[in-house]
């Protein structure tokens, strides 16, 4: 099931943006992170960067609910997983040639 906004630009142009919540939402994230994991166990930071931050588009949790209005757990899982993502991306720049 899709949900569509309208929007209107700064310069009068109307868009919209549809919302895709499937059934298949959570299982495709739980791949994503589960690989991203793999990858990070087997020391291929690159692999796990890409698949860990591709997980974090695919939003698991209710599309309509906006962040502040999600429970705690939520919210907590999705800043759990952007830091890790934000520190293997600091580990790239900074000690390129270590993993």
């Amino acid at each position: 099931m899709s949900k569509k906004y309208n929007f209107k630009n700064r310069i009068g142009i109307n868009f919209e943006i549809k919302t895709m919540k499937t059934k298949f939402n959570p299982i495709i994230y739980l791949l994503f992170v589960a690989y991203g994991i793999f990858s990070l166990a087997t020391k291929n930071l690159d692999n796990s960067l890409i698949y860990l931050g591709i997980a974090l588009a695919i939003d698991p949790f209710d599309t309509s609910q906006p962040f502040n209005e999600r429970p705690i757990w939520q919210k907590a899982v999705l800043i759990v997983q952007l830091s890790i993502v934000f520190g293997l991306i600091l580990i790239r720049i900074f000690f390129p040639e270590d993993f």
